[in-house]
């Protein structure tokens, strides 16, 4: 195992699974000091299990967040005929992301 690993799947599938079988180093030292960049809500991906130990901490030291991408499809968007219904459209996805965005902070 390398040193160090960087992989988009780190926080759901090698993270949990090298914690459990006691592969990765306690990295909450690290985490602690960067906690203030962190959104709080986004940094339990990376308090994990180490089945070994029995203790949680942090395994991984996180360094991107992603979203799931919202998809306006061209022939909603293009109902209004004179735009005002593709406008209405565009601001009720701005209406939500900013629920969104409120709720994760």
């Amino acid at each position: 195992m390398p040193d160090v690993a960087f992989c988009f799947f780190n926080d759901w599938q090698v993270v949990p699974k090298y914690a459990w079988t006691g592969q990765l180093a306690d990295c909450s030292d690290i985490v602690n000091d960067l906690k203030p960049r962190y959104n709080e809500k986004m940094l339990a991906v990376a308090h994990v299990l180490n089945g070994k130990t029995k203790k949680r901490a942090c395994y991984g030291v996180p360094i991107e967040a992603q979203t799931m991408h919202i998809h306006l499809l061209a022939r909603h968007a293009a109902r209004g005929g004179d735009g005002r219904r593709a406008r209405q459209d565009s601001d009720e996805v701005g209406r939500v992301l900013g629920l969104l965005e409120e709720g994760s902070g």
